[in-house]
């Protein structure tokens, strides 16, 4: 049963890789203003997940520890979240599936590396951005540690 196991578990990675280039590439697309507006309503949803689940997301590998199906709970509420239409809601949480797919996979670590250094673009703008958010849509977004990167994917690694 190993094989199929490993089998399994390669077809998976090679999704998760397509899926990461995918969003880095449309993150490198983008300018640092929106990049900041993907910021402010990405770090809001971290805060709310974390009083959701308990999970610190910027300690991904402690989250997937902690509660082996976080990336299963994650997709499922993307998925539902992109049936509603609610868009920039689903694309924040991706930051998260994809922060924490590749904080416990090596193989794709080095794209949620690049993925964090496209998001730091927009650490200039996210006060703009949440400021604009919260006029538009009424709520004010949790920035508290924005600036910070979840452990193992600082864009830069020493």
């Amino acid at each position: 049963m190993g094989w199929l196991s490993q089998k399994v578990g390669n077809w998976a990675t090679k999704v998760q890789r397509v899926e990461l280039e995918q969003f880095v590439a449309r993150l490198k697309a983008m300018d640092s203003s929106e990049i900041g507006f993907l910021l402010a309503v990405a770090t809001d949803r971290r805060h709310a997940l974390n009083k959701m689940y308990g999970w610190d997301l910027l300690e991904p590998s402690l989250v997937e520890a902690g509660d082996t199906t976080a990336a299963l709970k994650l997709g499922q509420l993307i998925k539902a979240l992109q049936r509603d239409n609610n868009l920039p809601i689903s694309a924040a949480l991706m930051v998260w599936l994809h922060t924490l797919r590749s904080a416990n996979n090596l193989d794709l670590r080095s794209l949620g590396r690049d993925m964090w250094g496209e998001l730091s673009r927009g650490f200039g703008s996210i006060y703009d951005a949440a400021q604009s958010f919260g006029e538009s849509g009424g709520k004010v977004l949790d920035l508290a540690d924005f600036q910070v990167f979840p452990a193992g994917l600082t864009p830069k690694p020493l």
